[in-house]
Order: structure tokens, then C-alpha cells, then sequence
């Protein structure tokens, strides 16, 4: 069972609630810039942070960053309780988690889009290409996420909203192991862009999570710690 066994345990588990601490096997609690406590899910006080500017953002070194990038490249799933308020501009993207610069040693970006698209989910590994899930985002709370496998040198991405699957497509190449850059969940180096809104009960998993493994934390709704 998700929460209860050794092998299922997340790498990183911020519950958001209360404070920003990872409570994952990793034990790599990032620093804060701007983001604040809030209401959770279910209108309880101190229930989920929220990002509410340009510049709000937790970040963790590079290092953590590759860790996270090894585990994508070899399968992984990464999932979160996401409400989204709203964007910069209509054609902006809403910046998730990445380690990610437009320039330098780039690994991976994991973002919402309008730019061009409806609501599209998009995943960026640096040494390949762009993946998109279109409609799949609004504006009400839902676990979104990702699950990636190894493909040959390659990725297949599987989005999950609700935790059932949505979109699979299969990138070429995979995410860089060696990049300087910092990891965030937020506002994007080198950048204004981020999303607006708030998240509990993000986790990322060294492993491929199961369909079963899926649903049943999308039930839990973070109300049972990892």
C-alpha cells in the first residue's frame, strides 16, 4: 500500500501543510522565496501553500536536481494537488517543477500552457523534445502528474490527472544528468514565469507508479501521509 511500504515511499513528499519540509526518503527540504501558507483543499487553515506572484518559488541545489533527473530517465512518477488561480499574461506558461534555464545546462521542465494550445500539459526533457497533452488542466483542484520509462535512450510520458492516465507520448532523448542549475517548484530561473495558485501532497517517486498505485492517492487526497 501507497504510504505504508518501504518501496513505495517518495524520494521527495512535501505535504504543504504547515511548512514547506520534505518528509520523503531524500530529506532535502528546499528554501523559500514568497510562498505562503493558505487554505487547503477542503477549506482547512494551514492546508496548502500558494504561489501567487512572478517570483514565488521553492528551490533545492543542482544537485538534488540530477538525482531527480536519473530517476526520470529510468522511470519515475511525479504528482501533486494542484488549484490554479491564474496566469501572467493569457499566453504565458505556468511554470511547475524543473531544473530548467533558457541557457546554460538545462534538465528538465514540467509546465501548463496556453501559448498556442488549450490547457496543455507540457514536459521538456533537455536532451530531447517537447511532449503536449492537450485539455488537460482547468482551474478546480485535481492531482496532476507525470510517469516516465525508459525507451531505448528515450522517455515515455504518461500525464495523469485524477490519477487515472490521460495522454501518452514518447519524447526523443531524455534529461541531462549534469546540470548546474537549481531545482524548483515555481517561478523559472532565469525567468517571471510561474503558476498561479495553489498545490499539497507533492511527491516524486524513484519508481513507476501503477495505475492502482495512482488511483488510490488520488483517493487519499493527501489526507493519509506518504
Amino acid at each position: 500500500m501507497i504510504g505504508k511500504s518501504i518501496a513505495n515511499r517518495p524520494y521527495m513528499y512535501l505535504p504543504l501543510k504547515g511548512d514547506t519540509n520534505d518528509y520523503g526518503t531524500g530529506g532535502n527540504n528546499p528554501s523559500n522565496t514568497s510562498v505562503t501558507t493558505t487554505t487547503g483543499q477542503f477549506g482547512e487553515s494551514n492546508g496548502a501553500y500558494e504561489w501567487d506572484a512572478t517570483n514565488d518559488y521553492l528551490d533545492w541545489s543542482s544537485t538534488i536536481g540530477n538525482t531527480i533527473a536519473g530517476y526520470l530517465n529510468a522511470g519515475a512518477t511525479v504528482l501533486g494537488f494542484f488549484e490554479f488561480t491564474g496566469m501572467a499574461a493569457s499566453s504565458d506558461f505556468y511554470r511547475i517543477f524543473h531544473q530548467y534555464q533558457g541557457s546554460g545546462t538545462p534538465s528538465f521542465l514540467w509546465n501548463f500552457s496556453t501559448f498556442s494550445l488549450t490547457y496543455a500539459g507540457q514536459f521538456y526533457p533537455t536532451n530531447g523534445s517537447v511532449t503536449t497533452a492537450s485539455n488537460y488542466y482547468d482551474t478546480s483542484w485535481h492531482l496532476y502528474g507525470f510517469r516516465t520509462a525508459d525507451s531505448s535512450g528515450n522517455l515515455q510520458i504518461d500525464f495523469l490527472k485524477d490519477g487515472v492516465f490521460d495522454t501518452k507520448t514518447t519524447t526523443t532523448g531524455n534529461c541531462n544528468t549534469g546540470s548546474t542549475h537549481a531545482l524548483r517548484l515555481g517561478t523559472r530561473l532565469g525567468s517571471s514565469q510561474s503558476f498561479k495558485g495553489k498545490c499539497h501532497d507533492f511527491k516524486v517517486y524513484n519508481t513507476r507508479l501503477s495505475n492502482g498505485q495512482l488511483k488510490l492517492i488520488e483517493i487519499q487526497k493527501g489526507r493519509i501521509r506518504a
